[in-house]
């Protein structure tokens, strides 16, 4: 039996959370119960761009750069918090991350269980910050 390398392995599992978001509509949860809709990602796609990637940003399993927008939310407590959209590829297959501290973390894909709008309180920052 071949075993798969590290990288492949990653690679997999990368794919398989990507998935269900070219499958159906549904939402990104993030922390501090933030929640960005397919539909309202669908929108930002426009938006993205390569030159808006940043360098601490996360990166492709090869290191590529993907189109990106950057957005500013004020959640519920209180905080600023940045969040990026990335279109990984034509699908288009989409990632959102926060960050909340020094790193970036990933938003979580999830079936649509209930009609889910993001807040108005959300200032885009496309690009900038």
């Amino acid at each position: 039996m071949k075993l798969l390398s590290a990288a492949s392995t990653a690679a997999l599992a990368c794919l398989l959370l990507l998935a269900p978001v070219t499958l159906g509509d549904g939402y990104f949860q993030c922390s501090y119960d933030e929640r960005f809709t397919l539909a309202y990602v669908q929108q930002k796609d426009s938006q993205c761009e390569v030159r808006h990637a940043k360098d601490d940003e996360p990166k492709g399993p090869n290191g590529e750069l993907y189109r990106t927008t950057h957005i500013l939310t004020t959640p519920r407590i209180g905080l600023y918090v940045y969040y990026i959209i990335q279109v990984v590829d034509d699908a288009p297959t989409y990632r959102i991350y926060e960050n909340l501290s020094i790193e970036w973390e990933p938003c979580v894909y999830q079936e649509i269980n209930e009609q889910v709008q993001h807040g108005d309180n959300d200032f885009d920052q496309s690009g900038i910050y």
